[in-house]
Order: structure tokens, then C-alpha cells, then sequence
């Protein structure tokens, strides 16, 4: 087997990256994580529809050839207007752009990791031009499509951070956060090398 091969079938069971067969993006309410979603939208071609979802709470968008063409559903508890669902997004409608994106923003204040699920349409829903660019969007919604994706212990914390009692991150001298069952935490001398951010 060549490494590559290798490296992108080991990528394919990597509990960060993926849980269920749906791709962790990462921690919601992060700058980059809003990216990883556009980003997501931008590596469209055929059409598809893509499943968001955080938790139980989840939405369902269609997008194609690096557009994003409409909200198709979202679960009860994000309360989407019966208006932002079904509509066919244009960049001169700004209307159902903003509720779109408070549709989304809904979603991402949940606390959780962001996972992703792709279904490829197997035939062409309107038009190929249909939708909007990712650019529009993060301009509108102000997104930084730049933003950092999360460190390597940033995605493993987001994938296992339920199963810590406690977690310290340190500066290589000192605390910076320290999170879970605080009692737990302060056993630890906060220069015992624990993985820091950044």
C-alpha cells in the first residue's frame, strides 16, 4: 500500500475527523468552524444535500457547483421561519440570505461539535448557476473564510472532551484554562506537560 493510500484511509478512521460516518468540522462558535461550513458549501460540484448538525439539532441545505442554493430543513428546536425553508437563494433576494444565516448562526450557538453529511442528488435540481458563492455569503454573514482551523488537540478535545473529568492547558509555565471538575484539576502541578493551544 502507498503511503498516501495509507495516510487517507488512516484519515478516514480518525475519531477528530469523523464520528458515524458524518465529518466533525469542528467546536460550534468558533470563527473557523463557520469557515469549515462555508468551505464545505465551496467544495461542491454535482449537486447534493448537506446535513449540519450539532447534537439532535440539524439543517439541511442544498448546494452545487460551489454555490449554496437553499435552506431545505432545519429541526423543530432552531424555530426556522416557514419562509427560509424551500427558497431559492439569490444574492439580490438579502432578505432570505440574512434569514439563512441567522438559521445557521441558530445551529452553531449549540454546544457540541459541528458534524457533516453529504448526499449527492442523483440528478440536477434547477439551474447549475442556481445559488450563491461562498464569498457573498461570509461577506454577508462575516465569516473570515482565512480563520485557523482548530489545533490537533482542539479537534481531539472536541471529539472526546465528554469523557474528561477534567482538562488543563498551560502556556509551558503556567495555567491558561482549566476545565471539568475543578478539584481534579488543581491535583495537578500546572507545569506537568499537558498539550497546550496554539
Amino acid at each position: 500500500m502507498t503511503d498516501d493510500l495509507e495516510k487517507k484511509l488512516t484519515a478516514l478512521t480518525d475519531p477528530a475527523k469523523f464520528d458515524a460516518g458524518a465529518m466533525v468540522l469542528g467546536p460550534a462558535g468558533t470563527e473557523a468552524t463557520s469557515a469549515a461550513m462555508l468551505h464545505a458549501i465551496d467544495n461542491t460540484i454535482l449537486p447534493c444535500k448537506i446535513v449540519f448538525s450539532i447534537g439532535a439539532s440539524s439543517i439541511t441545505l442544498a448546494a452545487g457547483g460551489r454555490r449554496l442554493r437553499s435552506c431545505l430543513e432545519a429541526s423543530d428546536d432552531l424555530n426556522a421561519p416557514s419562509d427560509a425553508l424551500g427558497t431559492t437563494l439569490s444574492s439580490e433576494e438579502q432578505d432570505a440570505l440574512i434569514k439563512t444565516g441567522k438559521l445557521i448562526n441558530e445551529l452553531l450557538r449549540k454546544d457540541g461539535a459541528l458534524l457533516m453529511k453529504r448526499h449527492v442528488e442523483s440528478a440536477s435540481t434547477g439551474q447549475s448557476d442556481a445559488g450563491v458563492g461562498v464569498k457573498t455569503l461570509a461577506e454577508l454573514w462575516g465569516v473570515d473564510l482565512d480563520a485557523a482551523p482548530p489545533t490537533q488537540f482542539e479537534a481531539f478535545e472536541t471529539a472526546l472532551g465528554d469523557s474528561f473529568i477534567a482538562s488543563i492547558e498551560t502556556d509551558g509555565t503556567a495555567r491558561t484554562e482549566t476545565r471539568g471538575d475543578a478539584s481534579t484539576a488543581d491535583t495537578r502541578r500546572p507545569t506537568k506537560a499537558y498539550p497546550a493551544r496554539g
